[in-house]
């Protein structure tokens, strides 16, 4: 009687000390599978830092060459003596200066394959000189219904919007990011004309399309407002109206890049 009650705590003993063997084992799983899911996660999250803040110097250096030959040739047309006293050279009809105009916007046009349309109005005297359409009236221009509402803007300096604009030849509806800057920059009341050049959209977004990344990244190019300049072709429209109106802090501006959770 004795030794079957041994042999019963003993084998009472051993299935407990089983259970603790069996609860120490699954809680030492745990532990280590929620390790590996936190350090696995980090990994993931720092992967992903890494790549996007790569992809975001590549299109911080490839954006900015591009935008800064389109700031290039506005200034320049901006400081032209002949551009800037282009109306008393037309009511004079000087056909030498009229025809010097005329090439150097022919020049800049043909020089930069990313730009769609180059042009001057001049909203006292109602004309615009245009790369495309040449001396045209502002009733004539295919941008007229742009450039007549420019005067009531206020526009000291460089203004960049996203629009989409008839295209000359085609007649077709196309994606543009336009450049207006007054002539005088900075002008004492109403500005003496205005150059506006328009950049194609597709070339903003073939930039994009080049730059490589993650599968399920996205890329968008906005202004300082929030405003959407450009996307990655492909992208979710829904993800853009979140990140629309998205504004950087004075802080975040001087730092290289910024993380930031949006939606859910």
């Amino acid at each position: 009687a004795g030794r079957s009650r041994f042999q019963a705590i003993l084998h009472g003993n051993q299935r407990e000390y089983f259970l603790y063997f069996l609860t120490v084992v699954v809680a030492i799983i745990l532990l280590v599978s929620g390790a590996l899911y936190i350090n696995f996660s980090s990994v993931l999250r720092r992967n992903a830092i890494a790549a996007s803040a790569s992809a975001m110097l590549q299109l911080k250096a490839s954006q900015e060459q591009v935008l800064e030959e389109v700031v290039k040739s506005l200034s320049n047309v901006v400081i032209d003596p002949v551009f800037m006293n282009y109306p008393d050279s037309y009511h004079r009809r000087d056909t030498i200066v009229l025809l010097a105009a005329q090439g150097k916007l022919d020049g800049i046009l043909a020089l930069n394959a990313y730009v769609d349309s180059l042009y001057l109005y001049y909203p006292h005297d109602g004309i615009v000189l245009s790369a495309t359409q040449g001396i045209v009236p502002i009733g004539d221009s295919v941008d007229r219904d742009f450039a007549t509402g420019l005067p009531g803007r206020s526009i000291g300096g460089l203004v960049v919007s996203s629009r989409v604009k008839r295209e000359f030849n085609t007649l077709r509806d196309i994606s543009v990011l336009t450049f207006v800057m007054p002539m005088p920059i900075n002008p004492v009341g109403d500005p003496k004309g205005f150059v506006v050049i328009d950049m194609k959209g597709s070339y903003l977004e073939s930039l994009l399309d080049a730059i490589r990344t993650e599968d399920d990244a996205i890329i968008f190019l906005s202004d300082r407002e929030g405003n959407i300049l450009s996307r990655k072709s492909g992208v979710d429209l829904s993800l853009q109206r979140q990140i629309a109106g998205l504004r950087l802090t004075p802080e975040e501006e001087r730092a290289q890049y910024v993380i930031r959770q949006i939606g859910r």
